[in-house]
């Protein structure tokens, strides 16, 4: 009699190993609590609220360049108009005091030499009645 030997093996998988070109992962398939899954998708959560930042500051960068942008075209246009103001302006203002210039009557000319004045007093010498 011959005796059959045998034998059997059980493979029961712990975890995963998974790799990214990103990243290598360590994914257990069974947990023991809870806690142990949220501990293992705590990484995934930082990296996805990480790229949603990133792109949410990228946004805000762009959207900043643009007002900028728009900002200095309308600095420019405004400080073109207010030249052109100041120009038109300075020509008004030159033709008014030509115009002025014109009508007035220029006083004349001043000479340093004091002029003479004089004073006029009136004296009463007074009476002997007045004197009493």
């Amino acid at each position: 009699m011959e005796e059959e030997v045998g034998a059997g093996v059980t493979i029961n998988p712990i975890a995963f190993l998974v790799i990214t070109k990103e990243n290598v992962k360590l994914m257990p398939v069974n947990h023991s609590s809870s806690i142990d899954k949220l501990l293992d998708y705590i990484p995934d959560i930082i990296e996805k609220t990480n790229n949603m930042m990133n792109r949410c500051i990228q946004n805000k960068k762009e959207e900043t360049e643009k007002i900028i942008s728009k900002m200095g075209k309308k600095e420019k246009t405004e400080k073109e108009k207010n030249e052109n103001n100041k120009m038109s302006e300075s020509s008004e203002k030159d033709k008014i005091t030509e115009r002025i210039e014109k009508t007035i009557k220029k006083p004349e000319p001043q000479t340093n030499e004091p002029e003479e004045v004089t004073y006029e007093y009136e004296y009463n010498e007074p009476t002997n009645d007045d004197e009493m």
